[in-house]
């Protein structure tokens, strides 16, 4: 990486396998066992434009919304799991990368929103793949600057509209 790390991760059953997630919009992984990393995703915008603020692992692939063919299977399961990654941006959106998909260019994200602010921090909500959880960057200092608001969407809703519709969301 050419910046700070802002995410790391391992899988249980693959803890010799760290992906890291840095500002500059890449991702690797490193091999503890062949001693190398990989590299996994590089964002197609430009460090200047965007970098990653945060990133959380896509979990239960079981209900996966983004596949047509979510079996439910363990097999797919482990597949998805560790091949999905939610990652939240400095330009506003939350982006799904699929490293199945190729790991330069815009065919790497699966499915992108724009969350209309800056997106501090992004999670997976834990028992309910159709959520995901964002807190907003900001210095609560002027009107419409909601510092640490904290948003529940429905991912279902944003990929059906793929925009930023107040319908789509909770405010906590």
């Amino acid at each position: 990486h050419v910046s700070s790390i802002c995410h790391i991760y391992s899988h249980a059953h693959t803890p010799s396998f760290i992906h890291t997630v840095s500002y500059d919009g890449t991702v690797r992984g490193l091999d503890l066992n062949a001693q190398a990393f990989i590299s996994r995703f590089e964002a197609p915008e430009s460090q200047d434009d965007m970098w990653f603020t945060d990133a959380c692992e896509f979990q239960e692939p079981s209900t996966n919304p983004f596949s047509s063919s979510s079996s439910g299977s363990g097999s797919a399961a482990t597949s998805s799991s560790e091949n999905m990654l939610f990652v939240s941006r400095s330009d506003g959106f939350v982006s799904l990368i699929d490293f199945r998909k190729g790991s330069k260019g815009s065919s790497g994200y699966a499915w992108s929103a724009d969350m209309g602010y800056k997106v501090q921090s992004v999670q997976h909500w834990p028992t309910s793949s159709n959520h995901i959880l964002t807190a907003n960057a900001g210095k609560g200092t002027s009107a419409g600057d909601y510092a640490g608001l904290i948003r529940v969407w429905d991912i279902r809703m944003m990929i059906k509209s793929n925009s930023n519709s107040s319908a789509n969301q909770s405010k906590a």
